[in-house]
């Protein structure tokens, strides 16, 4: 930042928006890479690709409609806890189409999610 505002070439050189760099670097925003990296790591937590422990965390089977396994855990009361990794997950990914939400490979789950966010 301070050698850029030092040089005389690059003050005078207009700077690009942040949409610019993003489509010139092929890149998608970083809200949309943070919220598809939350759901790779949820997705493998909810069909155990890894094995974290995580204790006051339940699995159930569904047998009605959506995802066949789902997590339960206490209700977040406070907003610190609301923006926490598994409840702001949860709410992401419940907000998934449910053919997206059923997908139990990884790697189809990802393409899926990567075409189904902007």
């Amino acid at each position: 930042m301070h050698i850029y505002n030092r040089d005389p070439k690059l003050r005078s050189s207009p700077r690009p928006s942040y949409e610019d760099r993003l489509f010139h670097l092929q890149l998608k925003k970083l809200s949309t890479r943070r919220a598809v990296i939350d759901l790779k790591f949820f997705h493998s937590i909810l069909y155990r690709y890894s094995k974290i422990n995580l204790s006051g965390v339940s699995f159930k089977e569904s047998r009605t409609r959506g995802p066949k396994i789902k997590l339960s855990f206490k209700r977040a009361k406070t907003s610190v806890r609301q923006n926490a990794f598994l409840h702001r997950s949860k709410k992401q990914f419940g907000s998934l189409p449910i053919r997206i939400q059923s997908l139990e490979k990884q790697q189809d789950f990802l393409i899926a999610v990567d075409n189904f966010l902007p």
